[in-house]
């Protein structure tokens, strides 16, 4: 039976066959660099975001539920709750999810687990949150290397609690659980990046955490952090190896990144990121567009919109289409052209 993840691309693609590239359904919130229990070697931002500290600037929460507003007022359907580091630990994100329920809108909370105690866990299933859960490792001491965290914890024990984290929520969301037209709908996910590392234990992380959750697995992007940590990571690979990308199809229940039936990235080709100080990103996923299309402070998300998926739209008709513009060889040249396509607009 055909599995299908709550509020993705796909999961619109089911419901409406009539979805455009130009329809708004995410907006993406993302928050402060501070307060990440990790500091993984993959990270896709910039290796220095993590040395910032709070800054009086950033968007106060009713700066960030007005935003909720105008998305859910432009058709919207889903709020991303991401990071620049773990969102559940930033004091705006349990208000915010609750109000986003409210606006009958979908919450997705990526996490990686470290907070989600049984009370989390059905906090977020009472304001019925798709939850989206990182865990790269079974293993205690290949999960320490690749996730870093900052617990003085034993690495068993953490390895632990974060897995059992994990297998909690799991158990707690079964009963939301949901079959239409023959395809299984679940609210929570597993997801992996695969690297040399971990390479051989993708498929017994996917049975491990068994069928009434979604299993994603990507390749890991050469960005950020993650290109200083390349030799740790991948040895001698270059990017999205033959090997690695034929682990992904065989057990990645999305195929890869969250894309529509169509292959098109949806958080990509339908949403757009605001970062913690109000900036605008094209991709939620790095901070190499951060700024590029101007603040929530000044422009609307519809314009900041608008003027995004014209200059991607260039871009695709240019390079072609691919699920994953962040993963794509000409992610570079796309960034590079970012400000001199915005003088045309």
């Amino acid at each position: 039976m055909e599995k299908i993840l709550n509020a993705t691309p796909k999961y619109f693609s089911l419901k409406s066959k009539n979805v455009k590239n130009n329809d708004f359904l995410y907006l993406a919130l993302l928050y402060q660099y501070i307060g990440c229990p990790h500091e993984c070697l993959k990270c896709f931002n910039d290796d220095d975001l993590s040395k910032k500290s709070f800054n009086p600037v950033y968007l106060s929460l009713q700066e960030r539920k007005l935003l909720i507003d105008e998305a859910k007022n432009m058709g919207g359907k889903v709020i991303i709750f991401a990071g620049l580091a773990e969102p559940l630990t930033h004091m705006h994100s349990a208000p915010l999810i609750k109000y986003t329920a409210e606006k009958d809108m979908i919450p997705i909370v990526y996490s990686n687990g470290f907070e989600l105690d049984t009370s989390m866990i059905n906090y977020l299933k009472d304001n019925n949150a798709v939850v989206a859960m990182s865990l790269d490792s079974l293993d205690p001491y290949k999960f320490g290397i690749m996730a870093k965290p900052k617990s003085k914890m034993y690495f068993p024990d953490y390895c632990k609690k974060i897995i059992g984290n994990i297998e909690n929520c799991i158990d707690i969301y079964k009963d939301t659980v949901k079959y239409e037209n023959g395809v299984k709908i679940v609210n929570t996910a597993v997801i992996s990046t695969i690297c040399k590392i971990n390479e051989d234990e993708i498929v017994k992380i996917k049975n491990h955490f068994g069928d009434d959750t979604y299993f994603i697995c990507n390749s890991l992007a050469y960005e950020g952090g993650a290109i200083k940590n390349w030799p740790i990571l991948m040895n001698n690979l270059n990017p999205s190896p033959e090997h690695h990308m034929q682990i992904i199809k065989e057990c990645s229940e999305s195929g890869g990144p969250l894309t529509f039936f169509n292959g098109k990235c949806g958080y990509s080709n339908n949403g757009i990121a605001v970062y913690p100080d109000g900036t605008y990103a094209t991709c939620a996923y790095t901070s190499k567009t951060n700024g590029k299309i101007g603040s929530a402070k000044i422009t609307t998300i519809k314009d900041a919109f608008l003027k995004k998926h014209k200059i991607e739209s260039a871009h695709y008709e240019q390079f072609g289409d691919c699920p994953c513009l962040v993963r794509s060889n000409n992610f570079d040249k796309y960034v590079k052209s970012l400000v001199e396509i915005l003088k045309c607009f």
